[in-house]
């Protein structure tokens, strides 16, 4: 049987891009030196929803960066940060302790919340997507000295001898005043709105310590995410 050239040139262009699509997704080319990477891990059960939500949304892929706002909390900036690679996102939070008060070179303080999220059905109303997050892991780094001393000050998340560069998880220890992060693992029932390079979650009220215990149903208009 005849193969012809058309047929064989598509499939040497198909495969290696599949290739290089599925070691992108399933993180094998992150810079292990980046301490906001994910660790969450892979197994094969979960290739069918890396493949599913990538088809369904793929733009939402990659990096999303907040405005920078300031924070009562440590008196600083704050920046959050979303990234999306299949099923597996992280949600970082940058805390910059500066005189200019703007987000800019390295932050003070991250925290990050890592985990799997499955994207769910069209939102015809809200013209959105809704979508299930279950955060696994948080961790709390500090990057200098500002940093150190307002997590040590606090003695933050029950550490007191917090270190540059140190990468502590703390994983269940959020949702007081000593650790004012989100608590987890838990999920969080959300919608998603992508508008070209935008991207918006749902609007909720409560505690900025917890999730919403149902999926929104308003868009949150004030706080957008521009693609990086």
């Amino acid at each position: 049987m005849m193969i012809s050239n058309t047929t064989f040139s598509l499939k040497k262009f198909m495969i290696p891009t599949l290739l290089a699509s599925l070691t992108v997704g399933c993180g094998w080319f992150k810079d292990k030196k980046d301490d906001e990477s994910p660790e969450v891990a892979r197994d094969e059960s979960q290739t069918k929803d890396w493949l599913e939500n990538t088809g369904k949304e793929s733009h939402l892929m990659g990096s999303w960066k907040s405005e920078c706002a300031g924070s009562k909390l440590f008196k600083a900036h704050k920046q959050n940060v979303f990234k999306f690679e299949g099923d597996i996102f992280t949600h970082v939070e940058r805390y910059y302790i500066n005189d200019e008060g703007n987000c800019d070179g390295e932050s003070a303080i991250t925290v990050l919340y890592e985990g799997n999220f499955k994207l769910k059905d069209k939102n015809t109303d809200l013209d959105a997507r809704d979508a299930d997050f279950e955060y696994k892991k948080s961790y709390v780094t500090a990057h200098g000295d500002k940093g150190v001393d307002a997590l040590n000050a606090i003695k933050s998340c029950g550490v007191d001898n917090w270190k540059k560069h140190h990468k502590e998880e703390v994983t269940s220890k959020g949702g007081s005043l000593d650790c004012p992060i989100f608590k987890i693992p838990k999920e969080r029932i959300d919608i998603l709105k992508i508008d070209g390079d935008k991207l918006s979650f749902g609007e909720f009220t409560g505690s900025s310590w917890d999730f919403p215990h149902k999926r929104p149903t308003h868009i949150d208009k004030k706080n957008v995410f521009q693609k990086d």
